[in-house]
């Protein structure tokens, strides 16, 4: 059974979409889609979360965008429950992960339920330009709770590059 659903193709090619928007040059991703979580915690994310994939959406739809193809990046998968939310990564990514450990609402894809007790995993999309600062972010974190999709939940990568080929170029692709 596929572990990336249509659904989740969907808000991949969207949120590539809408990032897509932002200069490349800027350190900023674009907004409007609301307020930050005011913490890490799973019922937070699922409803800040929630509020982004609708207002992103019809942000699209209201300016004609189409779905963006041939844009870089990395797939990022941050387990939500093992967030210690102490800002490490915030320390070292020149703001990429806010204080919770969080990256920014405009790269949150969808929550995933990975492995067999269904941890809830935050996909979010990094464009090429913010992977040294993922990166960055992913190597001081002391409980392992963020990484790379491909290597966290390689048959979700492997279904999501395939459901985006042609499309979207994951640079961390074989």
């Amino acid at each position: 059974m596929s572990e990336a659903d249509s659904k989740s193709i969907q808000l991949l090619l969207e949120t590539v979409s809408w990032l897509s928007l932002s200069h490349p040059a800027e350190h900023d991703l674009p907004g409007p889609l609301g307020p930050a979580p005011s913490n890490g915690r799973a019922q937070e994310v699922a409803s800040v979360l929630a509020r982004v994939q609708t207002r992103r959406a019809e942000e699209l739809s209201r300016r004609g965008i189409a779905l963006s193809d041939a844009h870089n990046g990395r797939l990022l998968l941050l387990l939500v429950d093992m967030n210690l939310m102490d800002g490490a990564a915030s320390a070292v990514s020149n703001g990429f992960f806010d204080e919770f450990n969080l990256p920014p609402i405009a790269t949150w894809v969808d929550l995933r339920l990975l492995g067999p007790n269904q941890e809830k995993a935050l996909l979010c999309w990094v464009p090429e330009l913010h992977i040294p600062n993922a990166q960055a972010g992913i190597d001081v974190n002391p409980e392992e709770c963020m990484g790379w999709a491909r290597e966290l939940a390689p048959d979700l990568y492997r279904d999501l590059a395939i459901g985006v080929k042609g499309r979207v170029h994951l640079v961390d692709a074989a």
